[in-house]
C-alpha cells in the first residue's frame, strides 16, 4: 500500500516538474506546407467532418478539465480539528476523561470538569464557524478559465464555412479570425490582413501586437509572431490559422493544470500556530508525568495522581488563544479594507507582515494600463505634456497645430458612439475605440487642441489610407482640404527622418541640415532610454497640377510620393507608472523588502519604468566607476532565464538587490517565486492576468488587482486583493500584518503569563499539601472571560515608530512564541502574578484562622466531607460546608489578584521597547477592555446566584487591593527593563544590531529630506586611505572626508569604492548600495570631492548643471557620462542650482531672472502698499487658474483644486457652481455627482503622516 501511495507521488511530482517546463515545440518554426501535411490538412478544405468526429472522439472536446473540489464539510471539519484547536480537543477530552474516571472511582464527582469539557467544545465550535465564515472562498479557478472559452467559432469543414462550438473544435481545423474574436484554441497564423492580438491573458501586456504569416528564426512559441493563443482577443484585422493544440494542451490549459496541482505552502503564522502547539503540549505533558511521578512518589493513590496529571495538563492548555487569534485577525482584516486590501485568508495578513521580496506584475500593477503622450518635439525643441497643460497653452503655437493635425488625421482611433440620452463624460473617462497608442494621441488631441481631433478631421476629407505593418513600420493618409491633398505620414523615427528632406519650424519650412538630425535623433534616444514608445510624424503638400481634385489614388503601390517629406516632429507615450508606486518602492527599501519586478514586456521598457519607480536605483547600467564593483542591478530576460540552472537563479536572486525580469512566460514567473522560496525568503507576488496565477498560488502570499486590471482567475488563487488597483496600497498591508506580528505577540504574551498564577495553585496543592488556592471554573472565568476584551483590544494598539524600518521578520529564527517572550510571560510576570495570588490567598486564609503554616499539610482533611471539626489556627472548629465555602472565597480573591495584576500586564505588553509614557493611553479599546475586565470580575463575585453557578463569593473591598502592589511592581520593572534595553541594546532582550542601524538610518532619512547648503568650495581627494575597520560585518558605510566615496563591507573585508563623477554616496542605510545627486544630501562634514572629469556643457560627468549665459536662466543641463542635454524650463520657472529643480525665480533665489510676462499676462502697476500684498488676478481664459504677482511685479500662475475655480471678488478659491462667472467651467470635465462628491466628501481616516515632497518638480528627461 506504502509502495502504492509513493509511486503515485512520484508521479504526480514528475508531472508538475514536465508541466513547470518551458513549451518545447516546433510548430511556430515549420514550413506552413510541412505543418499542415504533418497534421493531414488542407487549408482550403479544412478537414472532412468524418475525420473531425474520429479526432473528436480520440482527442476528447476542446475544454478545460476541471479540478476537484474541496467539499465544505471538509472545510469545516479542518477548522473544528486543524491547528490549536486540536490541542482544546485533547483537553476537552481529558476533562471528559476526569470527570468519568472520579465518577467510576468514588461514585460521585465534581461537575467542575464536565462543564469546563462542554465549553472548551463550544468554544471549538464557535471560533471554527467564525472561521471558516471569514476564510471561505469558493474555489471556482477553473470556472473563471470556462468563462474565457468562446461560445461559437468559424471553421472550414468540407471546404465550407461553418460556425461550430468551441468544444467541438479539433487539432487540424482551419479556423477563420475576425475582429472581436476571442481565439478558441492555439493556433498557427496561415495568413492574415492587419492582424493584432491582445495577449495579456499570456504575457500580461495589453498592448495589441502584431500577427504575420513569416516564420520566426528563434525564439519561444509565446513569442512567436505567426501564433494566437486560446483566450487571447483579436484586437484588428482578419485571418486563417491551423489549430495546433486544443483544450489541456494549450499555453492557458497547461497554466490550468500547473494552478490547480501547486501544492498550497502553509503560512508562516500556521507554522507558527503548529509550533506553539507542540511546546505547549510539550511542558503540559513533561508538569503533568513529572508531578504524576512526584504524587505517587508521595504516596498518594494512583487514581489521584492521574486526576493530577489531568488538571495539569488541562490547566497549561491557553484556551482563550484560539478565539483571541482569529478575532485579532478578522479585526485586522476589516481595518485592511477600509484601506482597501480585501483580505481573503485571515493568516495572510501576517504573512504579508514578514514579506521579505515583492515579485510584482508591470503593467495595471506599477503602471495604470493606460497609454498617455508624455513628451513632444517640434520646432527642434523637446518638451514635456504636463496633466495640467490645456490647449490654452498651445493654442498660439504653429509648430504645434503642424504636429496636432498630422496626429489627428494618421490616426485610425476614433471616440465610442455614446446613446442620445447619455451625458457626455470627460475626455478622460470616454472609451476610445482603436489602437493603444493611436487611443492616447486621440485623448492627447482632445486635451491640447480646441475641439479635439475632430477639428481637422471635419476639415479634411480622407481619401486614401496605407494601414501601419511590420514591414515598413508607416501609416500615410491622404486628405482633400480646399482644393489640395495633403499626405500625412506616421511611423517609426527612424523611417520618417529617412523619408525627410525639410522640417517644419512654425510656419516656416527649412532644409533639414544635420543639427536639427542630431537633435531629432538625440531626442528618440533620450526618450527610448526613458521607456517611452516614440513615433515620428511628417506632412507633404502635393501640387495641384500633378495631383488635381479627382486624382486617382493606389496604395499597393503608391501612385503619390513619400520620400521628400517635411519633418513635423515627434510624440513619445507611456504606459505611466501610478503616482504613488515610487514612495511605495521606497519605503519598501527602507522596510529591507526586496522588490523584483516580473514582466512580459521588453527588457529596455521594463528597465526604464524601473528605474522611474525606483526598483532600479543607479545610473545608466553602473552604480561605480570600480571595474571590480558587484553590480547591483540586473536584467534578465526569458530567454536567459530558460537557459539558467535553478541553482544558478537562486545565486543571481541572491547576489543582486535590484532585479527585473522581462519577457518571461507564466511558467518562468512560477520558477522565479520557487528561486526566491529556496533562499527562505517569504515571497509576496503582484499580478492582474490569468498569466499571473501560478505564480499567485505558489507564493506565501498572493496579491491581485480589484477592479480593472484584475482577472477572475487571479482573485480566486489570491489570498489578498487589492480593491484600488493600487501598489502603495501593499505597503499600508505590510506596516498592518507587522503591526498584527508585534500585537499577536503582546496578546499572546499577556495570555501566557496568566498560566502561571494558574498552574502553580495546583503544583502547591499537591506539593505541599495546602486546600487548593484557586479553582478551574475560575481558571476558565479568566481564559474565556476576563482576559479575552483585552487580549482582542491588543489587536487595536497603534504601531511603533520604527515599525517600517526593520528588515523583515526570518520565520526560521523570529518566532510568535520566542525564548524571550516565554521567559518573559513565565520567568518574570507570571511569578510577579503568582505571588500576588498566594499572598491574597495566605491573607484570606489567616483572616478566617488558617494561618500559613496550619495550611501545610492539610489538603487530605480539608477536602474529607467526613470531617467536621477540624480546627485552625486558634483552635476554632470548622465544618466540611463552612471550610468549602472559605476555599470558595479563596478561589474569588485570588481570581480577582491575578485580574487587577493582568490589568498592568496588558498596559506593559503594549509596546516591546518604547516607554508605556511615551506609547500614551490612546488604545481607547484596550481602555475599555480594561474596564469590562474589572467590571466582569466584579460581575463573578457579586452577581446574585454566582455561589451555585460559579461557586464564587463577594469579596470585602480590601481584599480588592491586596493585588495592587505586585500591579504597581510589574509596571515598575517593566518601565526599568525598557529602559535598560534602550541604553544598552546588547542585553537580552535589546534590538539585533542591525534593527539598531535601522534606527539610525531611519534618523538620516528624516535628516535627508531637508536641503543643505553645500561648501562652496569644493576640496578634491587623490590620497588613498581606507578605512580601518568594518562598523558592521557587511554593509555600505561612507568615508569620512569624501561625500563621494564609501566601503563595501563584506564579511569584515573592506573594499573602497567610488561613486561616478557628479554623484555622491547616499548612506541613508547600511544594506543599500546607492549613488545618488547632490541634492539633499548632507556633505558639509565630507566635503571633500573627487577631481572632476569635464565635458563640453558639463562641469562633471553626471548632474544638473545651469546654462554658462547667466541671463538664460530657465535652461539647464543635465549631464550622463559627459553626455548633455540642454532642458528648458516650463514657462514662467527657471532652473535652480542648489536644489536641481525648476522653480520660480523668488524661490530659486533668481531675482533677476524673472520674467516680466508669462503666458501674455503682465502684472499692472499698482502702489508699493498694494505690491507688497502680491496682489492675484484671474486667468482670462480659464477659470480655475490665476496670477500672483510677486511684489506686484514678477507673475506666477497658480490654480484652484479641482472643482474650484479663482473668485476675483474674494481673492480666493472658491467652488466654481457658487461663483456665476464660472458656474458652468467644468461642464466638460466632471458630472454633476462627481462635482457634489468633491465639496461634500466623505470623511477621511486619520492621517499616518509621510515623507514631505518638496516643491517643484525635476523635469523629466
Amino acid at each position: 500500500m506504502w509502495r502504492f501511495f509513493h509511486k503515485t507521488q512520484q508521479q504526480r511530482n514528475r508531472d508538475l516538474d514536465a508541466l513547470r517546463q518551458d513549451i518545447d515545440t516546433d510548430v511556430h518554426i515549420k514550413s506552413a506546407a510541412d505543418l499542415l501535411q504533418s497534421l493531414q490538412v488542407d487549408s482550403e478544405r479544412g478537414l472532412s467532418t468524418i475525420v473531425a468526429r474520429n479526432r473528436l472522439r480520440d482527442q476528447g472536446p476542446n475544454a478545460l478539465t476541471p479540478p476537484k473540489k474541496t467539499l465544505g464539510i471538509q472545510k469545516i471539519l479542518h477548522r473544528f480539528c486543524g491547528g490549536f484547536s486540536s490541542l482544546i480537543w485533547i483537553g476537552a477530552i481529558l476533562c471528559f476523561g476526569n470527570y468519568f474516571l472520579e465518577l467510576n472511582t468514588y461514585g460521585e464527582a465534581s461537575e467542575d470538569h464536565l462543564w469546563i469539557g462542554l465549553v472548551l467544545i463550544v468554544l471549538i465550535m464557535v471560533t471554527g464557524l467564525f472561521s471558516y465564515y471569514q476564510d471561505s472562498k469558493s474555489s471556482r479557478i477553473m470556472e473563471s478559465f470556462q468563462q474565457m472559452v468562446p461560445q461559437r467559432t468559424k471553421v472550414l469543414r468540407d471546404s465550407e464555412r461553418k460556425e461550430l462550438l468551441a468544444t467541438e473544435l479539433v487539432v487540424g481545423d482551419i479556423v477563420l479570425l475576425e475582429t472581436g474574436d476571442r481565439v478558441p484554441a492555439d493556433i498557427r497564423i496561415l495568413e492574415c490582413q492587419g492582424l493584432k492580438v491582445d495577449n495579456s491573458s499570456v504575457t500580461g501586456e495589453s498592448i495589441p501586437l502584431i500577427r504575420t504569416a513569416n516564420i520566426p528564426q528563434t525564439g519561444s512559441v509565446i513569442q512567436a509572431k505567426n501564433m494566437v493563443f486560446f483566450s487571447t482577443n483579436i484586437v484588428e484585422g482578419s485571418g486563417k490559422g491551423v489549430v495546433v493544440a486544443c483544450g489541456d494542451h494549450t499555453v492557458m490549459g497547461r497554466v490550468v493544470k500547473l494552478t490547480s496541482r501547486l501544492p498550497t505552502r502553509p503560512t508562516p503564522l500556521s507554522r507558527e500556530i503548529h509550533r506553539f502547539m507542540k511546546l505547549v503540549s510539550c511542558w503540559a505533558i513533561f508538569l503533568g508525568v513529572s508531578f504524576f511521578t512526584m504524587s505517587i512518589a508521595m504516596g498518594h493513590d494512583w487514581i489521584d495522581s492521574i486526576l493530577f496529571l489531568i488538571g495539569i495538563i488541562v490547566a497549561n492548555v491557553p484556551e482563550g488563544i484560539v478565539a483571541t487569534m482569529t478575532v485579532s485577525l478578522t479585526l485586522t482584516a476589516k481595518r485592511m479594507a477600509n484601506k482597501n486590501c480585501l483580505v481573503k485568508n485571515l493568516e495572510a495578513v501576517e504573512t504579508l507582515g514578514c514579506t521579505a521580496v515583492i515579485c510584482s506584475d508591470k503593467t495595471g500593477t506599477l503602471t495604470q494600463n493606460k497609454m498617455t503622450v508624455r513628451h513632444v518635439w517640434y520646432n527642434g525643441q523637446l518638451c514635456e505634456v504636463m496633466s495640467s497643460d490645456t490647449w490654452r497653452k498651445y493654442v498660439n503655437d504653429p509648430g504645434f497645430k503642424n504636429l496636432a493635425r498630422v496626429a489627428s488625421l494618421c490616426n485610425r482611433a476614433e471616440w465610442a458612439p455614446m446613446l442620445k440620452d447619455e451625458p457626455l463624460p470627460p475626455l478622460n473617462k470616454r472609451k476610445i475605440l482603436g489602437d493603444a497608442s493611436d487611443a492616447a494621441l486621440l485623448r492627447c488631441m482632445g486635451i491640447l487642441v480646441r475641439g479635439g481631433a475632430d477639428s481637422f478631421r471635419k476639415n479634411y476629407v480622407k481619401i486614401l489610407e496605407i494601414p501601419f505593418n511590420s514591414t515598413d513600420k508607416f501609416q500615410a493618409n491622404i486628405h482633400l482640404f480646399r482644393g489640395k491633398y495633403l499626405v500625412s505620414f506616421k511611423g517609426a523615427p527612424e523611417r520618417v527622418l529617412e523619408r525627410c528632406s525639410t522640417v517644419a519650424f512654425g510656419n516656416e519650412t527649412k532644409n533639414l541640415n544635420e543639427e536639427t538630425r542630431s537633435a531629432y535623433t538625440e531626442s528618440c534616444y533620450i526618450l527610448a532610454n526613458n521607456g517611452e514608445r516614440v513615433l515620428g510624424f511628417a506632412d507633404l503638400e502635393l501640387s495641384t497640377k500633378a495631383f488635381p481634385v479627382g486624382y486617382h489614388f493606389e496604395a499597393d503601390p503608391p501612385n503619390f510620393p513619400l520620400e521628400n517629406l517635411r519633418l513635423i516632429g515627434l510624440i513619445a507615450m507611456m504606459d505611466p507608472p501610478r503616482p504613488a508606486v515610487p514612495d511605495a518602492v521606497y519605503k519598501c527599501r527602507c522596510a529591507g523588502i526586496k522588490v523584483i519586478m516580473v514582466t512580459g514586456d521588453h527588457p529596455d521598457t521594463a528597465k526604464a519604468i524601473a528605474k522611474y519607480v525606483g526598483i532600479i536605483t543607479n545610473y545608466d547600467d553602473y552604480n561605480n566607476v570600480n571595474n571590480n564593483a558587484r553590480k547591483q542591478d540586473i536584467v534578465v530576460t526569458g530567454t536567459q532565464l530558460r537557459d539558467l540552472l535553478p541553482e544558478q537563479l537562486d545565486q543571481l536572486i541572491r547576489q543582486h538587490q535590484e532585479i527585473v525580469f522581462a519577457r518571461t512566460s507564466p511558467v518562468q514567473k512560477l520558477q522565479i517565486v520557487e528561486s526566491c522560496q529556496r533562499l527562505h525568503l517569504i515571497t509576496a507576488v503582484t499580478g492582474d492576468g490569468v498569466n499571473d496565477s501560478p505564480a499567485l498560488k505558489k507564493a506565501d502570499i498572493g496579491i491581485a488587482m480589484g477592479i480593472t486590471g484584475g482577472s477572475d482567475v487571479s482573485k480566486q488563487v489570491a489570498d489578498l486583493i487589492l480593491l484600488d488597483d493600487n501598489f502603495a496600497s501593499i505597503v499600508t498591508g505590510i506596516e498592518e500584518g507587522r503591526r498584527i506580528f508585534d500585537n499577536l505577540k503582546s496578546s499572546i504574551a499577556y495570555t501566557l503569563a496568566s498560566n502561571v498564577p494558574e498552574i502553580t495553585p495546583f503544583l502547591a496543592f499537591i506539593v505541599l499539601g495546602i486546600p487548593l488556592p484557586v479553582g478551574v471554573i475560575c481558571i476558565l472565568c479568566i481564559d474565556l472571560g476576563t482576559d479575552m476584551w483585552p487580549a482582542i483590544a491588543l489587536a487595536y494598539e497603534k504601531s511603533e515608530s520604527d515599525i517600517m524600518l526593520r528588515k523583515p521578520r526570518i520565520p526560521q529564527s523570529d518566532h510568535l512564541v520566542s525564548r524571550k517572550l516565554i521567559f518573559m510571560a513565565y520567568g518574570q510576570i507570571g511569578v510577579i502574578e503568582a505571588c500576588a495570588g498566594f499572598f491574597t490567598y495566605f491573607v484570606v486564609m489567616a483572616e478566617h484562622g488558617f494561618l500559613p503554616k496550619r495550611l501545610l499539610g492539610l489538603r487530605s482533611m480539608w477536602d474529607s466531607s467526613v470531617v467536621n471539626d477540624l480546627e485552625d489556627s486558634f483552635g476554632q472548629e470548622w465544618t466540611y460546608q463552612q471550610r468549602k465555602v472559605l476555599e470558595y472565597t479563596c478561589h474569588t480573591a485570588f481570581f480577582v489578584s491575578i485580574v487587577i495584576a493582568q490589568v498592568a500586564d496588558a498596559m506593559v505588553c503594549k509596546t516591546r521597547r518604547n516607554s508605556l509614557l511615551r506609547q500614551g493611553m490612546g488604545n481607547w479599546v484596550l481602555n475599555l477592555g480594561l474596564l469590562l475586565e474589572i467590571a466582569l470580575a466584579c460581575v463573578v463575585c457579586y452577581a446574585p446566584y454566582m455561589d451555585r453557578i460559579l461557586k464564587t463569593y463577594p469579596l470585602k473591598p480590601e481584599w480588592w487591593l491586596l493585588g495592587i502592589p505586585y500591579a504597581i511592581i510589574i509596571l515598575i520593572y517593566e518601565e526599568l527593563r525598557k529602559w535598560w534595553i534602550r541604553r544598552h541594546p546588547g542585553a537580552v532582550t535589546a534590538l539585533t544590531r542591525k534593527q539598531e542601524a535601522a534606527e539610525q538610518s531611519r534618523r538620516k532619512v528624516a535628516s535627508a529630506t531637508t536641503p543643505k547648503k553645500q561648501e562652496p568650495e569644493e576640496e578634491y581627494e587623490d590620497d588613498e586611505e581606507l578605512l580601518d575597520q568594518c562598523p558592521e560585518p557587511n554593509g555600505y558605510f561612507p568615508d569620512a572626508e569624501q561625500c563621494d566615496k564609501y566601503y563595501d563591507c563584506r564579511d569584515g573585508k573592506i573594499t573602497d569604492k567610488l561613486c561616478p563623477d557628479g554623484l555622491v554616496f547616499n548612506d541613508f542605510s547600511p544594506q543599500h548600495e546607492k549613488c545618488d545627486l547632490p541634492f539633499g544630501i548632507d556633505c558639509t562634514k565630507r566635503p571633500k570631492l573627487q577631481k572632476p572629469q569635464p565635458s563640453p556643457h558639463c562641469p562633471r560627468m553626471h548632474g544638473y548643471f545651469a546654462h554658462e549665459d547667466p541671463r538664460n536662466c530657465n535652461t539647464f543641463y543635465y549631464c550622463v557620462e559627459g553626455k548633455f542635454n540642454m532642458i528648458t524650463c516650463p514657462e514662467g520657472l527657471v532652473f535652480s542650482e542648489k536644489t536641481g529643480i525648476c522653480n520660480w525665480p523668488d524661490e530659486a533665489q533668481k531675482k533677476g531672472c524673472g520674467s516680466r510676462e508669462l503666458f501674455n499676462f503682465t502684472c499692472p502697476k499698482v502702489n508699493e502698499s498694494v505690491a507688497a500684498t502680491h496682489p492675484r488676478y484671474p486667468d482670462t481664459e480659464d477659470c480655475q487658474y490665476f496670477y500672483v504677482c510677486v511684489n506686484g511685479e514678477i507673475p506666477r500662475r497658480s490654480g484652484c483644486k479641482l472643482g474650484q475655480a479663482f473668485d476675483e471678488r474674494s481673492g480666493k478659491c472658491d467652488w466654481a457652481r457658487k461663483i456665476p462667472e464660472c458656474k458652468d467651467w467644468y461642464k466638460d470635465q466632471l458630472t454633476d455627482e462627481e462635482l457634489d462628491a468633491l465639496e461634500n466628501p466623505p470623511p477621511k481616516p486619520k492621517s499616518t503622516g509621510g515623507p514631505s515632497r518638496r516643491k517643484g518638480s525635476r523635469p523629466t528627461v
